[in-house]
């Protein structure tokens, strides 16, 4: 807490922030990143903002690209009526050798733990499909998938993975089926979260719609626009039954059907269950491929698990 007065003072003279002099600290956290989050407002009310420490090199980065992000979002004009959903960074500095960031708290609670019984917990997740797809609809542009796409999408991301996995023959044949079914495609690529599920998403707990989407790290330009919303409901899947991305998406691949508000959810995304299913599985393992590489890079430390390799990676690539 000794850093938050110079960072607020600094931010309450460029912002119009409530008189931060009587703050307290509501709430804190340690993330898996090792970030300290602190929320922070007047003692009695709603928090006002939230205080953002890194204590590793990731927690930083993961900060840093957050701030990039959210910066580049709200200059967007298209996404005028989006923003009110994010963040606005206040401050990102570096004081006494400490990077600091500074977020405007957003109102609500985590919809994953709002969702109380079954009937919530799908009412929310068609809510969270819908309000993210504004932000694939405002970016969204039709591309050609050439060498500079396929190398962001396939060639970098396999490399991350390959390099926990021994399964070297596979995972060439993986990487040539990749490239075989994107390569010389148009698709809809736009902005995404990256990262989007239950967890990250804001809701009011009286009218129950989405009042924020939070956790920026993973966003992303010129992405496939489905990424959001088929991994929505594949983190739904995971938490539903107690599994691993890797095993959801085996399950999949190999014939396992939508469910009928899985169904729905893709329908008002403009997608069709059958066909992210059916596409001989190269929207499923784009957005399986994204999710493991980013993890992995995010904590190499879990690529030495064998459990979390076999249960994420190996059980896709026999899939395949």
């Amino acid at each position: 807490m000794g850093l938050a007065p110079a960072v607020i003072a600094r931010a309450s003279g460029q912002s119009e922030l409530p008189e931060p002099a009587t703050w307290v600290v509501h709430s804190a956290l340690m993330s898996s990143t090792r970030v300290a989050v602190l929320k922070l407002g007047p003692p009695g009310g709603d928090p006002i903002a939230v205080l953002k420490v890194p204590s590793s090199l990731q927690g930083a980065l993961n900060q840093r690209r957050a701030a990039a992000a959210l910066a580049q979002l709200w200059s967007i004009p298209a996404l005028e009526d989006f923003v009110g959903l994010l963040p606005r960074m206040l401050a990102a500095e570096t004081i006494d050798g400490q990077e600091v960031f500074l977020e405007r708290a957003l109102p609500g609670v985590e919809a994953s733990r709002a969702a109380r019984g079954s009937a919530e917990r799908l009412r929310l997740l068609a809510e969270a499909g819908n309000s993210i797809t504004a932000l694939h609809a405002c970016t969204n542009r039709r591309l050609r998938i050439e060498d500079p796409i396929l190398d962001q999408w396939i060639d970098r991301r396999l490399a991350t993975v390959a390099s926990v996995t021994r399964r070297q023959e596979p995972m060439e044949r993986l990487g040539q089926r990749l490239r075989g079914a994107w390569g010389g495609r148009t698709e809809s690529v736009s902005w995404v979260h990256g990262d989007y599920w239950l967890g990250n998403v804001l809701t009011e707990p009286v009218s129950g719609s989405v009042s924020g989407i939070v956790d920026w790290e993973w966003a992303g330009d010129l992405e496939l626009a489905a990424h959001d919303t088929v991994y929505l409901l594949l983190h739904d899947r995971m938490q539903a039954q107690h599994r691993e991305l890797g095993e959801v998406v085996a399950d999949l691949l190999k014939g396992q059907a939508w469910l009928s508000h899985e169904q729905a959810i893709l329908r008002s995304a403009g997608l069709a269950g059958d066909d992210v299913r059916a596409d001989n599985g190269a929207t499923l393992l784009l957005v399986w491929l994204r999710q493991i590489a980013y993890n992995l890079m995010q904590d190499h430390r879990i690529g030495r698990n064998f459990i979390w390799v076999h249960r994420n990676i190996d059980c896709v690539l026999r899939a395949v």
